[in-house]
């Protein structure tokens, strides 16, 4: 099965009470931990339809739990802000370590792709489309049509 994601993205600060991390926030839809091959530690992905309505509803990457929420309680349930904006955390992505850049994988924000284009870039406009092939010949193929 191939899937594919909208995506949106923009820098910020995650606060939590008074602690607060710089961050990125990618803005996508359900697809999205299907083709990043990222699984849920806790919690669920948004919905299409929280995606259709632009629901202020996150799922946070390991690095900004632990500078968010540094005594280990269940950021899952809990409000934060991303840019002064207030986000129900509903989930907690497992924890990826660096990629082969060395750049840290766990600190990023997750949101319904239209959230982010009306509450924290006001675009109407996306920066890329993701997507996974079913197979390696199949990539190879739209590539070079």
């Amino acid at each position: 099965m191939s899937y594919s994601t909208p995506v949106v993205n923009g820098g910020g600060q995650v606060i939590n009470g008074s602690n607060n991390w710089p961050s990125t926030i990618y803005g996508v839809n359900p697809d999205y931990l299907n083709i990043k091959v990222v699984d849920l530690q806790s919690g669920s992905m948004f919905t299409d339809t929280e995606v259709q309505t632009a629901a202020k509803v996150v799922l946070l990457g390991q690095t900004v739990v632990d500078n968010v929420f540094p005594n280990g309680e269940d950021p899952v349930g809990q409000m934060i802000r991303f840019n002064n904006i207030p986000f129900k955390v509903i989930g907690v992505l497992v924890e990826k370590g660096e990629n082969t850049f060395g750049q840290d994988q766990d600190d990023v924000v997750i949101a319904p792709y239209t959230t982010v284009q009306k509450r924290i870039l006001a675009i109407d406009y996306l920066n890329q489309v993701m997507a996974s092939a079913v197979s390696e010949d199949d990539a190879r193929r739209l590539l070079h049509k």
